[in-house]
């Protein structure tokens, strides 16, 4: 990371610099295995696994243990009762494995922190990009690149669902979101 970028995260809180912290750290881990060969394997519930998810969600709890905060992520076998915690980080250290396993760059590493049930943190790092995007609760949300850039980023105020734009997994579109797109007319739409 170099000044401008510093200078940058230095609006957001203690916790919100940590989880930036985090995902820069495993975004590291992931690259360097990503330049090689990746081997895949299975989880439980038959969703793709590789060294990249483990590694980095082994990355992320070593930072994120100061915060005290327990962890919730989707490679540990934590139990969802956590989710009733005052505080809780919520974390997926690689989303879009398939993605990161077919090389095509479209994946990223997720945090958000809960407090008595509201998102108050959300922190979103695409490492092949080094784009970051970050939301605090009362600081607004922003898009960061590695470089120092920063850019205040909003949502669309439209009101009408037609001019809204929708994103959908392309690995993992639900028959619910097909019937969906079936009924509802957008403006735009995309499978990612």
């Amino acid at each position: 990371m170099n000044k401008d970028f510093d200078n940058s995260i230095k609006l957001f809180s203690a916790d919100c610099q940590l989880a930036i912290k985090a995902v820069v750290a495993a975004g590291d881990v992931i690259l360097n295995i990503y330049q090689n060969t990746i081997v895949a394997g299975k989880k439980g519930d038959g969703e793709l696994v590789t060294v990249a998810d483990i590694l980095s969600n082994d990355m992320i709890r070593s930072i994120l243990k100061s915060s005290r905060y327990p962890i919730l992520s989707e490679e540990d076998s934590a139990s969802f009762k956590l989710l009733s915690r005052k505080n809780i980080w919520i974390v997926d250290p690689l989303d879009g494995t398939i993605e990161f396993f077919k090389k095509n760059g479209e994946f990223v590493i997720l945090i958000a922190l809960v407090k008595k049930n509201i998102p108050t943190i959300g922190v979103m790092f695409q490492p092949t990009t080094k784009r970051l995007y970050v939301a605090e609760k009362g600081k607004g949300a922003y898009s960061l690149n590695l470089d120092g850039e920063s850019q205040k980023i909003s949502v669309l105020s439209t009101t009408s669902f037609a001019d809204t734009r929708v994103l959908f997994s392309r690995n993992h579109l639900s028959n619910t979101e097909r019937d969906l797109l079936k009924h509802v007319k957008l403006s735009e739409y995309k499978q990612k």
